[in-house]
């Protein structure tokens, strides 16, 4: 199809390449007779009442929940007027990607990999429906996101075309049926991940990672004192030297993951013999159950809180349901070796027992509850992460109230939260739509299943996997030479972003592969087994040996950054937090120890 006009010919080739799916190259020849400086763009018109939409990885119906300054809307309200929002194409995990959706099916407009990072992209309000827009190359306006709540001036780049000379680009555009809501978006990430995936090797065996995550724990972030005896959150680069982080400290999961690493230690022990893993565990979750816990069965989730005499602190669902889980299954892993626990185990039931005589009225858990048992916040998806450990309390004990409380609270929190593909609140330094709260949907739907045989969780569980693909990078980027990025060899391709609030990488697929991995062993299908061994490999990629360098400073055995500046993220592409948190290991032992067969994750 050939346009012309203005001194401009404009030539459009498309091509059916599957189920409604059609690969189109633009060409655009300057015929003005002097030099141009232009901006090059298409746009696709959807019709259509009360459309959903995604730009993935970046906005969500417009990211209207939470009290986060990150972009929302389609139109920045910032200063005089209002301008649209335009979004570089290496913040979206397709490439340039936009998504409309109605009842009927998904339209989807997005760009090729290699032009990931010199494009831009939007969605416009029609009178009764979405435009959908591609630039090329790379702009952001009417301002640039480049740290959590910041902004920077906009970008505007432009291509130059002598007289005669021309320019193409290729992009995608989708059709997809939507028999039910958000089946439209999965389809269209079911076919990005089929064309555009790339494989990325895992840099360490899963030997290694076990070794050095047991390394990492006792060399870099172990703690014993009169005070406390546990992990620190992580390691922070302070005048020359790596050490601990000197304000928050102790956490029992999210970031800290006391619970965690005191639980891989007794797995440790297990498989090794290592009796000194199989102390320091115990000591661990002895430790918290006996100075963290308060009368009620609720338990500090940072432990900082009763150094500092804070005696009615306010307490997330998100640390209280990962320690839950971790108390239950370390007292799990006791009996198997011989040397049971009933504290541990009293300690993980406890928390459940208060969640079972506090459902708020809808069904939910809560975002937050103080320690004398009022109510925090109630809005949010992170109580869902008790359902996790109420399924464990239900296979350990029999009791009925645990499986009905985590039943109800599971089905609250999928026909409300999953159903909007907003889940939110459980990134605890963000107050946004978030990609790790979906966690607490996926796992948890499984293990529902498993236990009661319903195909509603099993379905629902599937329905969170999208939401986390939806996060998940199906492209490769490519870095300036210098940057660590580039000296690591850092692929995008299998990574997940963090949340509309924090626009960077991390290795939280790590654990997301645990899911997905069971996900693909129930439903048979390849996709889920290949996004998980992405998603571990991709997760592998900084974790350090001992030898490992950026910057002209090693890292120590087992430590990983948190952030990978994946876009213009506090600075040029490719740069990372220097942040040796202790989640990474923790998380990847976590899923070793939960899944048995290891030759996929190679």
């Amino acid at each position: 199809i050939t346009y012309a006009g203005q001194g401009w010919r404009v030539e459009d080739r498309i091509e059916c390449v599957g189920d409604g799916e059609f690969l189109c190259e633009r060409t655009w020849c300057n015929e003005s007779g002097r030099d141009e400086r232009i901006v090059l763009s298409c746009s696709i018109d959807r019709p259509g009442q009360d459309l959903s939409y995604v730009i993935p990885a970046v906005s969500y119906d417009g990211n209207g929940w939470g009290r986060g300054q990150e972009p929302k809307g389609l139109y920045d309200s910032a200063g005089a007027g209002q301008s649209l929002w335009v979004f570089g194409g290496d913040r979206c995990s397709v490439p340039a990607c936009t998504i409309s959706e109605d009842a009927r099916c998904a339209v989807a407009l997005h760009g090729v990999p290699e032009d990931a990072a010199q494009s831009g992209c939007a969605l416009e309000p029609l009178g009764a429906g979405l435009r959908h827009w591609l630039f090329w190359p790379l702009q952001e306006w009417p301002r640039a996101y480049t740290r959590r709540d910041v902004y920077a001036p906009a970008i505007r780049n432009a291509v130059e075309l002598a007289p005669g000379e021309s320019c193409a680009r290729r992009f995608f555009v989708l059709i997809k049926p939507a028999p039910h809501r958000h089946e439209g978006t999965a389809a269209v990430l079911d076919s990005a991940w089929v064309r555009l995936g790339q494989h990325v090797g895992a840099v360490h065996s899963p030997e290694q990672l076990w070794a050095l995550g047991v390394r990492f724990a006792k060399e870099c972030l172990w703690v014993e004192s009169d005070q406390f005896v546990g992990f620190s959150i992580g390691l922070t680069w302070q005048d020359g030297r790596w050490v601990q982080h000197p304000d928050v400290r102790y956490e029992i999961g999210w970031c800290g993951q006391n619970g965690g690493f005191a639980t891989m230690l007794l797995q440790d022990f297990l498989w090794s013999g290592n009796e000194d893993s199989w102390r320091r565990g115990a000591a661990v979750l002895d430790f918290w159950a006996e100075q963290g816990r308060f009368a009620n069965g609720l338990i500090y989730t940072h432990f900082e809180d009763k150094l500092n005499g804070r005696v009615n602190p306010e307490l997330d669902t998100c640390n209280l349901g990962h320690g839950a889980y971790q108390f239950l299954l370390a007292s799990a892993l006791a009996e198997q070796a011989g040397r049971p626990q009933p504290r541990w185990r009293a300690t993980g039931l406890g928390i459940c027992d208060f969640f079972t005589e506090h459902v708020l009225p809808n069904g939910k858990l809560g975002r937050s509850w103080h320690a004398n048992g009022d109510l925090g916040e109630a809005d949010g998806t992170s109580g869902c992460s008790l359902v996790w450990a109420l399924a464990q309390a239900y296979r350990l004990t029999g009791e009925r109230r645990y499986l009905d409380t985590a039943e109800r609270a599971y089905r609250a929190y999928a026909e409300d939260d999953l159903a909007r593909w907003q889940c939110t609140a459980g990134a605890l330094d963000t107050d946004c739509i978030d990609k790790e709260t979906a966690f607490a949907l996926l796992l948890p739907g499984l293990d529902l299943y498993e236990i009661t045989g319903n195909h509603y969780y099993l379905e629902q569980a599937e329905a969170a996997a999208y939401y986390l693909a939806s996060w998940q990078w199906h492209y490769n980027l490519d870095y300036a030479s210098g940057t660590p990025a580039a000296a690591m060899g850092y692929a995008t391709f299998g990574g997940t972003s963090v949340s509309v609030q924090h626009h960077h990488l991390d290795p939280w697929g790590a654990l997301i592969a645990l899911g997905w991995l069971r996900l693909g062993r129930i439903t048979g299908k390849p996709v889920w087994t290949e996004r998980a061994a992405a998603a571990w490999r991709q997760a592998t990629i900084g974790v350090s040996d001992g030898t490992l360098a950026f910057k002209g400073v090693v890292r120590p055995a087992g430590g990983q950054d948190e952030g990978f500046y994946h876009t213009r993220w506090g600075g040029p592409p490719g740069g990372v937090s220097d942040w040796l948190v202790a989640w990474p290991a923790a998380f990847r032992m976590i899923t070793l120890q939960g899944w048995d067969e290891w030759d996929v994750l190679r």
